[in-house]
């Protein structure tokens, strides 16, 4: 393996850790403020902060091909899109069926990555792939998992994902990373505010210990993770980028054993260990 696929790959690696923290942060916020409440104060902070950082640093101008527009556009909407998905299956399927099928993302990234991009895979990656897959599925089933034609929305969003993740390693030569962070972030911001009038709703006063947690959690979560997942794919295949930023359950795992001393139940274990294989054999030289 290459040193920049090996750092690519390490780089999805550390996305997927920040996306392991964010779990964390989301929990204790939502139970302080709705959903739609704090997509807005969740995404309208983390366009303040970037947006900060881009003008200080002289890198607001935008100067990308007018050919490019076309693309963007249906970047910007695929991101609010796959947003809207996430939040509609979450209440009409239910929270686990959306994250068991979600995990089609693998495969569908793995789709683009052969036939969209056409990147080349060693037998270890492909193998290092399927394992994660395997795990990711293992560790969201449930024994009273019912698909219903209405989860076909989850499957769409997946689909909404991880083409849009296509469109960005496709973008990504000639677009900036943090400036294509800001165009998905201002879109799904958009489409926060649209939901949030659509459904009545009023934003909540938020104190400044709150703010603060607030603040930590967006620069880990939407900034600190595309930053380096967006790294990753301009280094790595798509799909190996999407499969190791995928296991994050691999530090949630260690974090609440080594913080809140849980114990893994046998179908965790055996979703560990498959995930943390794939992730070997995906490293492994």
């Amino acid at each position: 393996m290459d040193s920049a696929k090996s750092k690519g790959n390490l780089l999805a690696l550390i996305s997927s850790l920040f996306q392991a923290s964010v779990l964390v942060f989301w929990t204790y916020l939502l139970g302080l403020f709705s959903r739609p409440v704090l997509m807005i104060y969740w995404f309208g902070a983390a366009a303040f902060i970037l947006l900060g950082y881009l003008f200080f640093t002289k890198n607001l101008k935008f100067k990308f091909s007018k050919k490019l527009f076309p693309i963007l556009l249906v970047f910007g909407f695929l991101s609010a899109l796959t947003t809207f998905l996430l939040m509609t299956s979450a209440k009409m399927v239910g929270a686990s069926i959306t994250s068991f099928i979600m995990q089609t993302t693998v495969i569908f990234a793995l789709m683009y990555s052969i036939f969209g991009l056409k990147e080349k895979f060693t037998k270890k990656e492909l193998v290092g792939i399927i394992f994660i897959a395997i795990g990711l599925f293992v560790l969201n089933w449930k024994a009273n998992l019912t698909i219903a034609l209405s989860s076909l929305i989850v499957v769409f969003a997946a689909l909404s994902q991880s083409t849009n993740h296509f469109l960005a390693k496709k973008l990504l030569p000639k677009v900036p990373k943090l400036q294509l962070n800001l165009i998905r972030i201002f879109c799904i911001l958009l489409f926060g505010m649209i939901y949030l009038f659509i459904v009545g709703e009023t934003l909540q006063p938020i104190n400044i210990n709150v703010l603060l947690i607030l603040i930590l959690g967006v620069l880990l979560g939407p900034i600190f993770i595309y930053v380096f997942y967006y790294s990753a794919i301009q280094k790595t295949n798509l799909a190996t980028a999407n499969a190791l930023k995928n296991i994050s359950p691999i530090f949630t795992f260690i974090l609440a054993s080594l913080f809140l001393g849980e114990l893994l139940t046998l179908q965790q274990t055996i979703a560990f260990i498959s995930l943390v294989f794939g992730a070997y054999l995906i490293f492994k030289k």
